[in-house]
């Protein structure tokens, strides 16, 4: 039997060996029974379930009751109650059993073994033991709160102080509005009655528990849960071919509600249908036990488990080996053993006990390998195996920017291979003749394996770090000359600000804060900023200071300038650019370039995005940049330019500036 068991409708089941709140003298014994009342005098206790039961609907409800061994001299019996006043209810001791007005609204299935027959000053029994359904905490039977009953609590009359467990059940049925109360698998009271709206004005979720009393006279009363008198021994372990008694283990007190056992499967028991049959499975069995009592309520909460082990087969084996080489122990006939050294050994080597790995071993060796199994059937074997020398695999790999290829060094005996302990996925490729790492991703960490082959071969591994590249973005806006200016948004705190090339017109920087000073009108500077020690970043923008007291008209980028097409007049290099050109192909325009009216003997063109990223670079002076980089066509906007140049044996020249690329 499930005992505590809340069964709703469609079979749900809600355990309730939950957590209860005790009051009074209420009491958890060891086993898991519930003292509400110790054999004593004026005892006092209150158990409710800190789970509610919902009215709405149907349910039933199974426990067992002891209610003592006092009979004449016994008292006063157990209330079974639904309230809503909360987890710390308790009522007035004696005839009252703990259930008093003061839990109301409530409705109580009193089991009470004591008569009080007086009519309004006590309770107006019968003489027998009894059981009544009652409301809001009035016990006196001959009130209009006495719903049904008293009749006798048990089927035949007789005594039930009688120190035996009894089964008692409760069903409810919302649709019907019946409440059954059943006492040793008999139906004793049943009462039509509309308990959720009657009594608790609709309230559907109510408090469940117990209340219990003595007064002059007293009885041990108990609340059993399945748990306190039903158990299993086990899990057993046996070898292969043998057996075990499983035992079903119940304490529940009452000869004539007799208990019936079952276990599933009966695979290898000799009587399934006992209490304690003999066990002799060949593969490790759970048998699940089916207890049933005398009212038919089951219980299929216990299972016992019987691990069978084999008469094991210990061979393994365990090869011949490079000192240093993987080494453990294959074909292991039956798992879970233990490798030992069989001498044990004092020359520095190790051996896992687990896999059978032996470390540190000495070149030249051979050891004795055991490999036992314990339990209840050990068994054991032994190997031998020689450790051989190896070859020297050693190597040195530092770690590395993630812009270039690491590159090991210092190998120890060259013409191995180079490989990753455990492939990337961040794309990273190893040459595994030269040890190369190529695509290599910033901040991770690669373990490399150099491994030399032949008839002992060797191996070595090194972790390899490749260093993060910081974020070097910044913003820094064109600023008014003579007024503040400084970068902005910078990603990576705690670089340094530089002008490249280096200006030449008294210009400076403040390396830490960025902010330029001595900036001279119709000049720009290419501001960087490098962060990072071990691979530094750099990221670079143009800053022009303006001049704000006369603002220049902007340069309509829908008309560009047409290039004016210099005329020579002696020695004197000219070097002219349009502020705008239009690559569309129309013959005008088409690309951005130099014009000069002398020979040109060296030449260099860069052109820059006004984040300082370079977009375009040549040293051909007929060559001009058609919008494009690296085959993308680069949007509308305004872009920098620096040329460095040389007329026939002058001086080289630099010249800089805007333009304004048209779509």
């Amino acid at each position: 039997m499930r005992y505590f068991a809340l069964i709703f409708c469609l079979c749900i089941v809600y355990t309730a060996k939950a957590q209860y709140a005790l009051n009074g003298d209420a009491s958890q014994e060891s086993n898991g029974c519930y003292l509400l009342t110790q054999a004593q005098n004026a005892q006092l206790g209150s158990l409710w379930s800190e789970d509610q039961i919902d009215l709405a609907q149907p349910f039933q409800l199974n426990f067992v009751i002891a209610l003592g061994s006092n009979d004449d001299n016994g008292a006063d019996g157990i209330v079974f109650v639904l309230q809503n006043s909360g987890l710390n209810s308790l009522g007035t001791g004696g005839q009252f059993i703990g259930y008093d007005s003061s839990i109301a609204p409530s409705f109580g299935i009193e089991f009470d073994t004591y008569y009080n027959p007086a009519t309004g000053q006590l309770n107006s029994d019968p003489v027998n033991d009894h059981l009544a359904f009652l409301r809001d905490g009035d016990t006196d039977h001959a009130s209009l709160n006495n719903l049904a009953g008293p009749v006798d609590m048990s089927n035949s009359g007789g005594n039930t102080e009688d120190g035996l467990d009894h089964i008692v059940r409760f069903d409810w049925d919302p649709a019907t509005q019946t409440m059954d109360a059943y006492f040793d698998c008999e139906l004793r009271l049943s009462l039509n009655y509309d308990i959720l709206n009657n009594i608790f004005a609709g309230v559907n979720d109510v408090w469940w528990g117990f209340t219990s009393s003595t007064g002059g006279y007293n009885n041990l009363h108990q609340l059993k849960f399945d748990q306190c008198f039903l158990s299993v021994d086990g899990p057993h372990t046996i070898c292969q071919g043998e057996s075990v008694t499983i035992n079903a283990l119940s304490s529940f007190n009452n000869p004539s509600l007799l208990e019936s056992f079952s276990w599933q499967p009966d695979t290898g028991l000799d009587d399934a249908n006992s209490a304690s049959p003999e066990a002799s499975p060949t593969v490790t069995t759970t048998y699940e036990l089916i207890y049933t009592d005398a009212c038919g309520n089951i219980n299929t909460d216990y299972s016992i488990t019987v691990n069978v082990e084999a008469i094991s087969d210990a061979s393994f084996t365990l090869l011949d080996h490079c000192a240093g080489a993987a080494n453990a122990a294959s074909d292991i006939a039956t798992a879970g053993g233990t490798f030992s050294f069989n001498p044990p050994v004092a020359d520095g080597a190790s051996i896992d006990p687990a896999t059978g790995s032996i470390s540190d071993g000495v070149a030249g060796t051979t050891y004795t390998v055991e490999y036992s199994l314990g339990g209840n059937c050990p068994v054991s074997t032994t190997e031998t195996v020689l450790v051989s020398a190896n070859a020297n695999a050693s190597f040195d790999y530092d770690d590395f920017c993630p812009d270039v290829e690491g590159e090991p060094s210092n190998m120890a005996s060259p013409g191995g291979t180079f490989s990753f302990a455990t492939p990337p996925s961040d794309g990273a490729v190893i040459d595994p003749a030269t040890g190369f790492i190529s695509q290599p991703q910033s901040g991770s960490t690669y373990t490399v394996v150099y491994e030399i082959v032949g008839s002992c071969a060797g191996s070595a591994s090194v972790e390899v770090n490749v260093f993060v590249i910081e974020d070097a973005s910044f913003e820094f806006e064109d600023f008014c000359i003579g007024e503040a200016n400084g970068p902005t948004d910078i990603v990576t705190p705690g670089g340094s600000f530089t002008i490249l090339p280096a200006p030449t017109d008294g210009a400076l920087i403040d390396a830490v804060t960025g902010v330029i000073s001595n900036e001279q009108l119709n000049s720009s500077y290419n501001v960087s900023y490098i962060i990072g020690e071990d691979c530094p970043a750099v990221a670079s923008i143009l800053v022009s200071p303006i001049d704000c007291a006369d603002p220049v008209e902007p340069v309509d980028p829908v008309d560009p300038v047409e290039p004016v097409e210099p005329e020579p007049s002696g020695p004197v290099a000219i070097a002219l650019f349009p502020n705008a050109f239009s690559p569309n192909g129309d013959g005008v325009n088409d690309s951005f370039g130099f014009i000069s009216n002398q020979n040109i003997t060296s030449y260099d063109l860069q052109i820059f995005d006004r984040w300082g990223k370079l977009l375009y670079s040549s040293t051909d002076s007929n060559q001009g940049w058609e919008g494009n980089h690296k085959g993308e066509t680069m949007s509308m906007g305004v872009y920098v330019y620096y040329l460095r140049y040389q007329v026939s044996e002058g001086e080289i020249q630099e010249k800089k500036g805007n333009v304004t690329l048209i779509r």
